[in-house]
């Protein structure tokens, strides 16, 4: 009787003994998150806000030919706030000018029609200069448009007249390539208008009119000395319907009109100084400018002269030909008070300067160099540096500035 009393104690024992392993699996794998509390709402994240740039005062453009790659580009710049607004991407050697207003940039460039090789193209381009949005794309030009030798120097080869009604395009002569020809054109069709030999008498336009350029160009020899001729010139014949003035015993190294059209300043190359007063056609006055052995007076097309609105200051671009780097481009500006003609500042550049150009207000000056890669600002009233750009690119090698506000 004991046995079977055992075995039954024995069984029970069992079932309470996989009753409680039951029990503990079951709360073991019960969920996780009945034991979690509520976690609390997140706040939401604040909205990132972008405060935009206040637009530029003034813009100055910078032309880099890129050492005349297939690509180049214009960079416009801000000089108040010393950066970079923007940048316009241009094709092979561009050729820039403004709208009279100073609202557009006009481009003329050229592609080939296989990236690096097939059929070249001239066309034309036209950006909003305060923005560099492009308003026309690519309108065929008239082909055989001059072309630089990888930095845009001396006369322009695109120009407006002076009322906007005329685009003027210099052209390589056919089959005499150096017999250049003029193509006038309608800045808004860009249609030819009317296409001819380039005047003869325009070595270089100091000033084109609607109807007529004043020009300059240089005549004589080295052992009978040279005069600079000014004419005015029908760009439509090409003919001189006026003589203004023969300046004796010149040879123009550089050339500056003065903002309303009144005075011109003649510079030779032994560093004497002819003003002439435009409406009467005289000579104003001529003086000798005192210049350090060693420096060379650089020519219009390297940097040249640039002169104040007000006409009290004339700043010229010499090189030191002692210097250890010598090469032809400016590394000293000068300025002259022209009341007395005495020098009344020295600015040696930090890289060597291919061109320099004053602000429309005359309160700045830009000097840009393709070597150092670089745009020098000054404060002319203290003939200091405001700032130095660095690292503009290829090879920024020409000032662009929109003409003043009528």
């Amino acid at each position: 009787m004991a046995l079977p009393i055992a075995r039954v104690v024995l069984f029970i024992g069992l079932v309470l003994v996989l009753s409680t392993c039951t029990q503990a699996s079951t709360k073991s794998s019960s969920p996780v998150s009945t034991l979690q509390t509520p976690l609390s709402t997140p706040a939401p994240m604040a909205p990132v806000i972008a405060t935009p740039l206040p637009p530029p005062e003034r813009l100055i453009y910078v032309l880099d030919p890129n050492g005349g790659e297939l690509l180049s580009r214009i960079l416009a710049i801000d000089p108040d706030m010393q950066r970079v607004a923007f940048g316009i991407r241009t094709r092979y050697l561009p050729s820039v000018t403004f709208s009279p207003d100073g609202h557009h940039l006009y481009v003329i460039d050229t592609y080939s029609t296989q990236v690096t090789r097939g059929e070249e193209r001239d066309v034309f381009s036209v950006y909003d200069a305060l923005t560099g949005k492009l308003v026309v794309d690519d309108t065929p030009a008239p082909p055989g448009r001059v072309l630089y030798k990888i930095f845009p120097l001396g006369q322009p080869f695109l120009f407006f007249s002076d009322d906007g009604s005329s685009l003027y395009l210099m052209q390589y002569g056919d089959p005499d390539v150096h017999k250049t020809r003029l193509a006038v054109l309608d800045p808004d069709t860009f249609q030819v208008l009317r296409e001819g030999t380039w005047p003869l008498a325009c070595g270089r336009p100091v000033w084109a009119l609607a109807d007529r350029w004043i020009c300059a160009s240089t005549t004589g020899s080295i052992d009978s000395g040279f005069s600079v001729l000014l004419d005015a010139v029908d760009p439509q014949t090409g003919e001189v319907v006026d003589h203004l003035l023969t300046v004796e015993n010149t040879d123009a190294a550089s050339l500056a009109l003065s903002s309303d059209g009144k005075l011109l300043y003649v510079v030779g190359r032994d560093a004497v100084v002819t003003v002439i007063d435009m409406p009467s056609r005289t000579v104003l006055e001529r003086a000798e400018l005192a210049v350090n052995d060693g420096r060379v007076l650089t020519f219009e097309n390297i940097a040249g002269i640039a002169h104040v609105p007000d006409g009290k200051r004339l700043y010229l671009g010499f090189a030191n030909k002692k210097g250890p780097n010598y090469n032809g481009l400016v590394n000293e500006i000068w300025v002259y008070d022209t009341t007395n003609w005495e020098r009344v500042a020295r600015m040696e550049t930090r890289d060597p300067v291919m061109h320099f150009a004053l602000s429309v207000d005359g309160d700045q000056l830009y000097a840009v160099s393709p070597q150092g890669q670089s745009l020098t600002i000054y404060d002319t009233d203290t003939y200091s540096e405001i700032a130095v750009l660095t690292d503009l690119g290829g090879t920024p090698a020409r000032l662009l500035l929109p003409p003043a506000s009528p």
